[in-house]
């Protein structure tokens, strides 16, 4: 599922919806590697529910690490935990994120469909999130209710989204729906920041063909340390996104320029027009060529 086009996609589309006093809520969409605030609502004071749908997010936590989430990964941190602005390795996310004020539900003020509610402390003393971040696979059951939840929101069902949130804060208190699959993607910033310098160095010039060997020792760190740090980063190992960067580029040139096939097939770096087509598809589902026709009315 899609959100709605938005005329400028190198802009971040925010959909913010208020839910009731302490609960903020918000469907977000980048088109971009970067974002400038550390969260989608200002302030210190908050226990912040992240979901990704589609795409990667990639932000640091205060003791320097970085964790990444991928599609159908939950994140529940408190907003001090998270130090620096959110970073987008795949340049594309779709997630929610949902805010719960803690000054509101200390002072009892936080009523959902005319249910109080009391139940920060409660999540928060359950996941331990005044020591840690607490991210991983979320459970089917919360991919149910979050479905929901940015389905309703897409749809402007204001009042299935509140009832949504009001199970998905429900269940999270009454039931543990992340250690039995906990999955931690959270490495040391160093690591983090040699991936994106190896992906900066392969985005330069994709006509050569970089061995991740000669990087490993460009970085001064092991190839298989390097192979499985930049599989977490991005989320798809060496080849997969070098591929996956070229036919991207491909694509841009088909649409965009009158350049032959078998040049684009060399500025992305395949060596003849046979494979390059054959990588295409294999991606695409259709050939080069049938792509341009199809997108050629856009220019």
């Amino acid at each position: 599922m899609s959100l709605p086009y938005i005329e400028n996609p190198a802009l971040p589309e925010l959909k913010f919806i208020d839910v009731c006093p302490g609960i903020q809520f918000a469907v977000v969409r980048i088109n971009s590697s970067y974002w400038p605030q550390v969260s989608f609502f200002s302030g210190d004071q908050y226990l912040l529910l992240n979901y990704c749908i589609e795409g990667r997010c990639e932000v640091e936590l205060d003791d320097r690490t970085n964790l990444c989430l991928s599609s159908g990964d939950l994140c529940l941190c408190t907003s001090r935990h998270v130090s620096k602005p959110f970073y987008f390795p795949s340049d594309y996310y779709v997630g929610i994120e949902l805010s719960l004020d803690r000054k509101y539900f200390e002072e009892g003020n936080v009523i959902l469909l005319g249910t109080p509610l009391d139940v920060v402390q409660s999540i928060t003393d359950k996941y331990h999130l005044q020591e840690r971040t607490y991210a991983g696979a979320a459970s089917a059951e919360l991919k149910s209710i979050i479905t929901q939840i940015f389905s309703s929101a897409l749809c402007d069902d204001i009042l299935f989204l509140k009832l949504e949130i009001l199970r998905l804060l429900i269940t999270l208190e009454a039931r543990d729906q992340l250690s039995s699959g906990l999955m931690r993607t959270a490495y040391p910033k160093s690591k983090a920041k040699i991936v994106h310098e190896v992906c900066k160095i392969i985005s330069e010039d994709l006509s050569v063909h970089i061995p991740l060997s000669d990087l490993a020792k460009q970085f001064e760190i092991s190839e298989g340390s390097l192979k499985n740090i930049f599989r977490s980063v991005c989320g798809q190992s060496y080849s997969d996104y070098v591929r996956t960067l070229r036919i991207k580029a491909a694509m841009t040139e088909l649409s965009s320029t009158d350049k032959s096939i078998a040049e684009i097939a060399v500025s992305v770096g395949y060596e003849n027009q046979s494979k390059f087509a054959s990588a295409f598809k294999r991606i695409n589902g259709i050939t080069p060529l049938e792509y341009r026709h199809l997108h050629s009315r856009e220019r």
